[in-house]
């Protein structure tokens, strides 16, 4: 089953409001993408576009998205990425509970 661009926000925004990990939610965005996709390469811009778009996020506050990768083999752990995507969805959650 395909989903929408807006149907993958809004997911995103049900998730935060449950208040699921950063990284739970991007395993969710990637277990969506290799449902859609036969490769394994998944593009970490989507990733970042999904984020910023999901929390109103401006001027790269989710780069940190590339030091993460799920096997925890990149720069940043999932405890590392959580800590900073938790603070930066909490500090706009006004705008984004708006923009839903």
């Amino acid at each position: 089953m395909s989903c929408t661009q807006t149907e993958l926000i809004t997911t995103l925004r049900s998730m935060a409001r449950q208040e699921s990990k950063p990284s739970e939610m991007l395993r969710a965005l990637l277990s969506h993408s290799k449902s859609e996709n036969t490769g394994d390469s998944v593009d970490r811009n989507l990733l970042v576009q999904y984020f910023s778009e999901a929390f109103c996020f401006l001027d790269g506050r989710v780069y940190s998205i590339f030091g993460w990768f799920p096997d925890e083999s990149g720069e940043l752990k999932d405890s590392d990425i959580d800590y900073l995507l938790s603070e930066r969805i909490d500090r706009a959650r006004d705008g984004w509970e708006s923009a839903s």
